[in-house]
């Protein structure tokens, strides 16, 4: 679910409405939708495609009631938050290990690079990942697309361009509460 500031939108594999609390109604949009977190960019929905496969993001314009494939084959893309809460600028781990992190546009296209992600060589093909924004940094759950829960925690920083590893306790859930990330592991079982 995003709130694009009027509406809750809610987008699942199968298709995409919006509600609206004043009203008390909902309304269905376009046919797609987004099977990963949403980011609302001011005049769009951006995610995860719902109906293709292997990292392919989708941008939802409101006006226009229409979704539109966005070039780019990606792990995973974090919205990167400006002062109102919208996502303006985006970070997209791209699947390849060893490639630069991709710094996006509102429109999902390249406007930049920062370092690749440093993680141990394990990952010698494509990874697959999960991330949120919290507080200054992004903090990407990364696994090889051959392992089925995250392997390794990493954080980076944008602003400084450098990556940190964070605990090995391996978490497998992760939720941003302002500048605190809480998180759970399947591993262990600890939280």
């Amino acid at each position: 679910m995003v709130w694009t500031g009027t509406e809750a939108s809610v987008s699942s594999e199968g298709g995409t409405a919006a509600y609206d609390p004043v009203t008390d109604r909902w309304r269905r949009l376009a046919d797609r939708g987004v099977r990963s977190s949403a980011f609302w960019t001011g005049d769009s929905i951006i995610g995860m495609d719902s109906i293709a496969v292997d990292g392919l993001w989708t941008r939802y314009d409101v006006a226009g009631d229409s979704w539109t494939a966005v070039d780019g084959s990606y792990a995973t893309v974090v919205g990167v938050p400006d002062a109102d809460e919208i996502m303006s600028t985006f970070l997209a781990l791209p699947r390849d290990a060893g490639v630069p992190v991709q710094v996006l546009d509102s429109d999902l296209k390249p406007i930049g690079e920062l370092p690749a992600y440093p993680g141990d060589r394990f990952f010698v093909h494509r990874i697959g990942a999960s991330a949120m924004w919290v507080g200054e940094e992004v903090i990407f759950n990364i696994w090889s697309t051959t392992a089925p829960w995250p392997e390794q925690v990493w954080a980076l920083n944008p602003t400084t361009q450098t990556w940190r590893h964070l605990d090995p306790a391996v978490p497998w859930g992760l939720v941003a509460a302002g500048d605190v990330m809480l998180a759970w592991g399947a591993k262990s079982g600890t939280a």
